[in-house]
């Protein structure tokens, strides 16, 4: 049996793998649960190799492989993720974090950082919540932030509650539980930043996603309108400047293979692109965008 971590190590790779995980991420996978159950970092399980776990942690690691059968993504059966340095806690039905959107949080950072006085109040809207990742992360890292936020889930709402509440940042961030369209028209010239991750992702490629993704996470948060994915991007450049104040910006993450189209709607309405933002891989991944009439 396993009695030690490394041996709960070991027998959690070997059935991860005998279900179809791949090497690199049923390694990754076993490491966080080992971690998760037995409160024990990789450092302190090396010098203490021998120490020996309760049974109970033999049998949460069994439950948890039970749901990993069915294909249910890690981050529910852990019931927790982590993003831009920060821990969040998440529950089935809420969008799963991903490090592409980091870009996002560090791109609207930048900005709000270089162009406000730190003492002075900065209003954030974001369109969609999820699990709260952005508005947290903003809020964290910005001391003088007050952040709207809106999205059509209640359950959404609910996770950014909670995670707001668990980093002390809800004081400073106001949620509605509402179509965005709605929101924005109740928000003239308010903000400063707009951001959001948008659903993007065309139905035509649903065939093509994970298990983990097509079947577990919420479709109104993946799958973005019209047969290319951008009916948010053509609705965001018609409605969302009035909501802007002048010299503000909007930062919207994109898809693969997105950049230009996205562009292209955005300057059929008269918006500027002020910067495309590459990831790591050298995808483009963010705009950054100035409303019409704008003065800066």
């Amino acid at each position: 049996m396993c009695s030690t971590p490394f041996e709960l190590s070991q027998f959690l790779l070997a059935e991860l793998k005998a279900i179809g995980i791949e090497d690199s991420e049923a390694r990754a996978e076993a490491e966080l649960i080992v971690r998760k159950l037995s409160g024990l970092s990789l450092s302190q399980r090396l010098a203490y190799p021998e120490k020996e776990l309760d049974p109970s942690v033999l049998q949460a690691a069994v439950n948890i492989l039970e749901r990993r059968k069915n294909r249910e993504p890690i981050q529910y059966c852990l019931g927790e993720t982590y993003f831009y340095g920060l821990r969040f806690l998440l529950k089935p039905g809420v969008l799963i974090p991903r490090a592409d959107t980091e870009l996002l949080v560090e791109t609207v950072l930048s900005f709000c950082q270089s162009r406000r006085n730190s003492r002075e109040k900065i209003e954030i809207g974001e369109i969609g919540s999820g699990s709260g990742i952005i508005s947290v992360s903003l809020l964290k890292g910005l001391d003088s932030a007050k952040l709207f936020a809106c999205d059509i889930s209640a359950s959404a709402i609910e996770q950014t509650r909670i995670n707001a509440e668990y980093h002390a940042v809800l004081s400073r961030l106001d949620l509605k539980l509402e179509d965005w369209l709605s929101w924005i028209d109740s928000k003239q010239r308010q903000f400063d930043v707009l951001v959001s991750n948008p659903p993007y992702i065309p139905l035509s490629q649903r065939g093509a996603l994970a298990p983990e993704l097509s079947l577990w996470e919420p479709e109104q948060a993946l799958f973005g309108g019209d047969q290319d994915g951008l009916a948010f991007y053509r609705s965001f450049a018609k409605h969302a400047s009035c909501a802007l104040k002048p010299g503000a910006r909007a930062f919207l993450e994109i898809g693969y293979s997105q950049s230009e189209a996205v562009q292209s709607i955005f300057r059929m309405d008269s918006w500027r692109i002020a910067a495309v933002h590459a990831d790591l891989n050298g995808i483009d991944r963010v705009l950054s965008l100035i409303p019409p009439n704008s003065p800066f």
